[in-house]
């Protein structure tokens, strides 16, 4: 192909494309993300930082060390955000049958709370009335309580 041909063909182009440069990236940072010790990591992001700025075939399109770091933090916040969905749901279908279970005993507690307020009026009530014939019972006629006390039964 001569420099001077109006209709290149693109595979023959010696730069390699953003695909491909994506591609390489992301395998990169596979292998640096797969590094479990920080300080291993670190270095091997050094390294490879300056190896894809100082190739050759990359000059047209060559990155700083700190955008290569940026670029991976970026890949490592993509990759880790499933993960943490996907733990996230695992957690809540974990918990669903607790959660079933407080719910089930939350509806016990308002049954038995209720047939315990139906239960305090009943003996309030019973109270009550009883009060009435002990004052009736006891013959004292002071201000009228036999009097409320009829009234009242």
């Amino acid at each position: 192909m001569s420099p001077l041909d109006p209709n290149p063909d693109p595979t023959s182009d010696p730069t390699p494309s953003e695909a491909q440069l994506q591609a390489r990236l992301i395998a990169e940072f596979e292998v640096l993300y797969r590094l479990a010790k920080p300080l291993e990591r670190e270095r091997a992001l050094l390294q490879k930082a300056k190896a894809f700025a100082a190739d050759s075939a990359l000059s047209v399109s060559s990155l700083s060390t700190d955008e290569y770091r940026h670029l991976f933090e970026v890949y490592v916040k993509d990759v880790r955000t499933p993960d943490v969905v996907e733990r996230l749901a695992g957690f809540t279908s974990r918990i669903d049958p607790v959660v079933k279970i407080f719910q089930s005993l939350a509806s016990l507690a308002i049954i038995v709370s209720a047939f315990q307020l139906a239960t305090s009026f009943a003996d309030q009530r019973s109270q009550r009335i009883t009060e009435r014939w002990q004052t009736l019972a006891s013959g004292l006629k002071a201000g009228g309580s036999n009097r409320e006390a009829l009234e009242y039964l």
